[in-house]
């Protein structure tokens, strides 16, 4: 599975899921409404940072792959 794809499912699961698990989506302490969006593809971690424009899109802001 490319990584795009995983990022796509776990977008789609933000969409469409009522409540979203903890591992999906986290609000990132401190902040007003900055979610970090987690996407695990084997042993990487990729890290998106988003938030919610009137409770209904999300905006990707960026994202990276956890080294450490």
């Amino acid at each position: 599975m490319k990584v795009q794809d995983k990022i796509y499912k776990i977008i789609e699961a933000i969409e469409t899921l009522e409540r979203i698990p903890v591992n999906y989506l986290k609000l990132i302490q401190g902040t007003k409404g900055l979610y970090e969006a987690r996407i695990q593809l084997g042993s990487d971690i990729w890290r998106v940072f988003c938030f919610f424009d009137h409770g209904k899109l999300v905006i990707l802001l960026n994202g990276f792959v956890k080294k450490t």
